[in-house]
């Protein structure tokens, strides 16, 4: 009896693999033109991942001067915005002003006038 039991499993497990219940998977199909855009010059496959620095600038709002409608803001080393530049204000994700970098700066700050709306302690700087 248990010989029979033993047969019966295997049975149904043959017959669910070959039903394709079992752990195969199908493989996309790969067109040529497809293989051989991911190939680099030795044809194998080039699986690199290639990550591209930001190049916009990207600050936040140090101090506020109302009185002289100008900002400090504060960059992080190697973003530094141009003399000139000029650079919108955002809080919370919301457009609240826009502001225009001038010439004085102070190690990874820079001094901007303020040109339209508003600006707060903490708001972000950054290019259109």
């Amino acid at each position: 009896m248990n010989a029979m039991r033993w047969l019966m499993v295997l049975g149904l497990g043959a017959g669910l693999m070959t039903a394709g219940f079992g752990c195969s998977t199908k493989k996309a199909a790969v067109t040529p033109a497809a293989a051989a855009a991911n190939t680099n010059t030795t044809g194998k496959p080039d699986n690199k991942v290639i990550v591209t620095p930001a190049t916009t600038a990207s600050g936040k709002v140090a101090s506020v001067n109302p009185a002289g409608q100008f900002v400090v803001i504060a960059f992080q080393a190697g973003q530094m915005p141009a003399q000139g530049q000029k650079l919108v204000l955002y809080r919370a994700n919301l457009k609240v002003g826009e502001v225009k970098v001038s010439k004085e700066r102070l190690g990874q700050n820079a001094v901007a006038d303020i040109t339209a709306g508003q600006a707060q302690v903490g708001d972000e700087a950054r290019t259109e």
